[in-house]
């Protein structure tokens, strides 16, 4: 029971730990971007982004479409929107075939589930985890015209640089969860650290039990015909005789 809770917490502390090392060390890549998105938020505003994402790191880049409040445009503008951003997208990068467009929120970040976001706002959500992402931060800024102004660090703490949604030459750790990538993570970490934590005891009982020892204690079982060790009364026997004395190292 004691290294099945070890394994759980190592797995917990690995899967974080990864996902800081990553962000620490891995570069955000800006292209190019797999995934054009275009929805109503739950206040009916209008919202798109634009995903990218490398082994142990995802990067969606989103902003307002809309100018003002008065200017949220039906749920049947938000297809067209949609694929005027995949076209465009596509355009840009010369990849059509690689761009995946849609109007469904995404299922993290800022803007997860179609929620409502501040006023004349643009950003970026940063998340990070192997094998899935577990840990996010964001930037958020203000639009003002073609500008973004006053970008702040939200859910993550700064290691070095200057936070941007545009630019990628800061550093931060995130701290906001990903539920589910978070618990799958450390499920697969910590079964990796119950082999490792197991896998010598494992192996030590084997080569006992070939020797005709006792698996718990290493007592020679020669000529006993108990259930028990008779030195330290474990019920496991070996499987052929010995010689009858405890050896020094088992």
């Amino acid at each position: 029971m004691r290294r099945w809770k070890a394994a759980i917490l190592l797995g917990l502390a690995t899967a974080i730990g990864l996902a800081w090392l990553l962000s620490v060390a891995a570069p955000v890549p800006m292209y190019p971007r797999r995934v054009a998105r275009a929805w109503l938020g739950e206040d009916g505003r209008a919202w798109s982004s634009h995903e990218v994402g490398r082994v142990g790191v995802r990067d969606a880049w989103w902003y307002d479409l809309a100018d003002t409040d008065a200017d949220r445009p039906p749920p049947e503008i938000v297809e067209s929107m949609r694929a005027e951003n995949a076209h465009y997208e596509a355009r840009r990068r010369g990849t059509p075939e690689a761009i995946r467009s849609s109007h469904v929120p995404p299922s993290w970040g800022t803007l997860a589930r179609g929620r409502a976001g501040p006023e004349r706002m643009i950003g970026s959500d940063t998340a990070y985890g192997w094998p899935l992402p577990c840990l996010w931060y964001s930037v958020h800024g203000d639009l003002v015209g073609n500008t973004t102004v006053n970008e702040r660090l939200v859910g993550g703490v700064r290691v070095v640089g200057v936070p941007s949604a545009r630019g990628r030459d800061f550093r931060a750790l995130p701290l906001r969860p990903i539920w589910p990538g978070l618990a799958l993570n450390a499920a697969a970490w910590s079964a990796v650290w119950l082999v490792l934590l197991t896998a010598p005891s494992a192996i030590r009982r084997r080569r006992r039990r070939a020797r005709g020892l006792c698996e718990r204690c290493g007592y020679d079982l020669a000529g006993c015909t108990g259930p028990a060790c008779p030195e330290c009364g474990s019920g496991r026997t070996p499987l052929n005789g010995g010689t009858g004395r405890l050896p020094a190292r088992a």
